[in-house]
């Protein structure tokens, strides 16, 4: 299926965000460019519930706007310098945690809430590339697999070893029942590229 592409600086923004989501759960490209702040909670409550999220990073965020890319999947960018800032929100440390590895989580906050591109890049949660490479990167995704894992992601962050083991073990299972991997398994043996469900 291919990926809806929202720019957050667009007036419609968020009203894209929770259409993609709604109609046909397709995947989504989000833009981060030049964005109004009033807009990124509610743009962050959505993707936290969204399918597949790639990011497109074409300029250094800060605040709200950087916690609510925390909900990408994988952020992209062109750029050789570049910074997510998270301010003083209350919830971003835990995300964070959960994306990177946990020492450059722990340089990001004892930084100021303030994380390069580097950084990201090594912990492998962001990669050199532009709105091309997101696109390509979000076609061919589970959008079935995603929607069990996101809600673990979220979930997770504070919680002992023992319950985000029993998480993955009711994901997992509901996972392996579902159509996509069936998919998966039968287009491994037939040499082809997956067609999982939209």
């Amino acid at each position: 299926m291919r990926p809806i592409v929202v720019r957050l600086s667009g007036q419609d923004a968020v009203q894209k965000i929770a259409s993609a989501m709604n109609e046909d759960d397709s995947p989504l490209v989000i833009v981060a460019d030049d964005a109004s702040k009033e807009r990124a909670p509610e743009a962050s409550r959505l993707l936290r519930r969204a399918g597949i999220v790639a990011g497109v990073l074409e300029r250094s965020q800060d605040g709200p706007w950087a916690e609510a890319l925390l909900a990408c999947d994988v952020l992209f960018s062109p750029l050789a310098a570049c910074t997510l800032a998270f301010g003083e929100w209350s919830s971003w440390p835990a995300l964070l945690a959960v994306r990177l590895s946990q020492s450059a989580s722990n340089r990001a906050i004892f930084s100021g809430g303030k994380i390069s591109l580097r950084a990201m890049e090594g912990a492998g949660w962001c990669r050199h590339g532009g709105l091309t490479e997101a696109v390509s990167w979000a076609e061919g995704k589970s959008a079935e697999a995603q929607r069990l894992l996101r809600p673990i992601l979220y979930r997770q962050a504070g919680l002992s070893v023992a319950s985000c083991l029993a998480l993955e073990r009711a994901a997992f299972g509901l996972a392996w029942a579902g159509r996509d991997a069936r998919e998966g398994a039968r287009s491994f043996l037939e040499k082809r590229k997956p067609a999982f469900t939209p």
